[in-house]
């Protein structure tokens, strides 16, 4: 486990200064690139990989990477992740939960199940023209991270680029369907619940081409068709099952003591979590999607996709276990049963929606050669 580091409020200050010049040197960059500009055709090599490198510190830049295309946030220099207390590992929901069943056969068919929850999940945003809209502009809309954003289990880690976004979930608690700065109550409840986590690490273009090279999958996540992941900066990060986070060397593990005023003063800044939870479409179906949370009866329709994509499987025999472990697959019913009234909520909801003006961007790519 990498040994913990302890710092002070004061060391997070400093921190939160470096966030800020990262934003600031980022609009910087990308006002530099609406004006125009002569370029001198003896240094035309230069001028290209100052616009290259410049690529990465544009908001709305059109990437693509091994997991898609995507609508790529400004770099920063660090990434992130916050905790609100000391936990003994930290791992993705999904290997959380896994990690507790003994029985291999009981948890190969948990992740089974977990992995056509997922699936029903991509069915339900495959309903809504909105996700449609985006697709058509050969954009990738990536569903599992999207799920692990909106509380489904998952592989994957959350990460940010954000400081500001991993102190809100360092310093604050959901409680009673909202969240709560954290308080002296809560800090007196024990020994681990006195401190705060930070995981930190530099943004390396090069060591993270490394890392991926070493097949460490550390993606960024972007501006997909719903607002969460891109108003959290997210990043994921996937975790094998025996991956715990406190265990890699990519990441140095920071802890301080929490006080309750610094806890509330990161609530209000954040607005009590309406800067990262905002108000959006995909919450009129809020409670179908707790409903996928729990659910235990498939269609055969979901049963097969991830059978295509499990090909180790036999199907006949994790069929025949899924039903020994009180989950059911039916013929008769389809991915999701959602209503059509529902459907066309959301697609009002987003019927005048424009990515450009509602964010202010301008979607940019780079034309490449792929011999």
């Amino acid at each position: 486990m990498n040994q913990f580091k302890e710092i002070s409020i004061k060391d997070i200050f400093k921190f939160l200064v470096e966030n800020e010049k990262d934003r600031i040197f980022a609009e910087k960059v990308m006002k530099e690139r609406k004006q125009p500009k002569e370029h001198d055709p003896k240094n035309w090599r230069h001028d290209f990989f100052v616009d290259v490198i410049s690529d990465m510190f544009i908001d709305g830049f059109c990437m693509n990477y091994p997991h898609g295309k995507i609508i790529k946030q400004t770099n920063s220099s660090f990434f992130y992740r916050g905790e609100n207390q000391l936990y003994p590992t930290t791992l993705s929901s999904l290997n959380r939960r896994l990690n507790q069943i003994n029985k291999i056969e009981e948890r190969t068919i948990e992740e089974f199940i977990a992995k056509m929850r997922i699936a029903d999940f991509r069915n339900l945003l495959l309903c809504f023209d909105h996700v449609q809209n985006h697709i058509s502009k050969g954009l990738s809309v990536l569903y599992e991270q999207i799920a692990q954003h909106y509380g489904i289990e998952t592989n994957w880690l959350d990460i940010t680029s954000d400081l500001e976004v991993a102190l809100f979930f360092a310093c604050c608690k959901y409680s009673e369907n909202k969240w709560m700065p954290l308080t002296e109550e809560d800090l007196k409840k024990s020994d681990q619940a006195k401190y705060g986590v930070l995981f930190r690490k530099k943004n390396n273009m090069l060591h993270d081409i490394e890392l991926y090279c070493n097949h460490v999958k550390f993606f960024p996540i972007g501006y997909q068709p719903f607002m969460r992941c891109h108003k959290q900066y997210g990043y994921s990060f996937y975790m094998d099952p025996d991956t715990d986070l406190k265990d890699q060397k990519y990441f140095e593990v920071l802890i301080f003591k929490h006080n309750e005023e610094f806890c509330k003063s990161i609530y209000e800044k954040m607005e009590g979590g309406k800067k990262i939870f905002p108000e959006e479409g995909l919450n009129i179906i809020n409670d179908y999607i707790e409903s996928i949370k729990s659910r235990k009866i498939f269609s055969r329709e979901t049963f097969n996709y991830v059978c295509e994509h499990e090909k180790d499987l036999d199907k006949n025999a994790i069929e025949e276990m899924i039903i020994k472990y009180n989950y059911e697959i039916d013929d008769d019913i389809a991915p999701n049963d959602i209503s059509n009234e529902i459907i066309t909520s959301v697609n009002e909801y987003y019927k005048d929606f424009d990515i450009e003006k509602e964010y202010n961007l301008k979607l940019t790519t780079r034309l490449c050669f792929y011999k």
